[in-house]
């Protein structure tokens, strides 16, 4: 039997999360997690319809969370974040990966997706963002640091602004890498999915084992299979096509970025 519970976490500076969560014991809990632009924002709307469709709550730990103004190392760090895990929820909205899960069963049985996009492309649309379309909390540290972050992508070439920002992509990724083996993980990469929204939102539904009814799909795909005609730069969607970062960066640039990548990029074949 369901029911919907407020499960509140207590943050370390003394304020508060409250998450609404069912609990039904007879149903799996599920995961969404993603790397920063990489697609992980279309991915989080088209699983919120299907989500919709099938009945399933979900849980959106780091949206909520960075609304309030609370940096990644505030909510992964903490010692009680398993407490809003429940059985029968889809927990997602993940640009980094919630490691301080990873030891807990409910966590390591649970089904996942992993959305990965060539880092290349993915610091070059970071650039954009930082200087032109993020959204910025209006308290706590999170909106002074993303402040400052399009502050100095707004002063920097986009080839300086990724060969800066390489190694913490990489960091991303690398938190990611105990997944890699892990049997319920299903890996989605970008490139693949992209033009091919149909088939994407089928595995999707299928992995977790939801429907993808035929009116819900087309609906979907008439919102979110945006491809811009040109190049945007302060549009959230901005290019969408794979490769940007060919026509982005200098070819001594490319070449310093290749270098700096971590060996877990070449893993997820980039």
């Amino acid at each position: 039997m369901s029911a919907t519970v407020t499960v509140s976490l207590g943050m370390a500076d003394g304020g508060q999360l409250d998450f609404a969560v069912r609990q039904n014991p007879d149903l799996p809990i599920l995961f969404a997690l993603g790397v920063r632009k990489s697609g992980s924002s279309l991915m989080n709307l088209i699983l919120l319809d299907l989500a919709e469709a099938n009945g399933w709550p979900v849980v959106l730990l780091p949206d909520k969370a960075f609304a309030a103004g609370y940096r990644y190392p505030d909510w992964n760090g903490n010692p009680d974040l398993f407490r809003i895990l429940r059985r029968g929820n889809l927990y997602a909205g993940f640009r980094d990966a919630p490691s301080g899960l990873f030891g807990r069963p409910a966590f390591k049985d649970a089904r996942k997706v992993l959305l990965v996009r060539d880092p290349r492309d993915a610091l070059v649309s970071e650039y954009f963002s930082s200087a032109f379309s993020h959204q910025l909390p209006e308290q706590r540290a999170e909106g002074s640091l993303i402040a400052k972050r399009r502050e100095e992508a707004l002063q920097q070439s986009v080839e300086d602004y990724v060969l800066k920002q390489a190694k913490q992509l990489n960091r991303t990724i690398d938190a990611y890498r105990p997944l890699l083996a892990d049997p319920n993980l299903k890996l989605f990469r970008y490139e693949e999915v992209i033009f091919d929204k149909a088939a994407w939102i089928a595995e999707l539904a299928a992995w977790f084992g939801w429907q993808a009814p035929p009116d819900v799909v087309a609906r979907i795909l008439a919102e979110r299979d945006i491809l811009p005609e040109a190049e945007e730069p302060t549009a959230f969607v901005r290019k969408v096509v794979p490769g940007d970062h060919r026509e982005k960066l200098s070819a001594d640039g490319l070449r310093r970025l290749n270098a700096q990548l971590s060996p877990t990029w070449g893993r997820l074949g980039y």
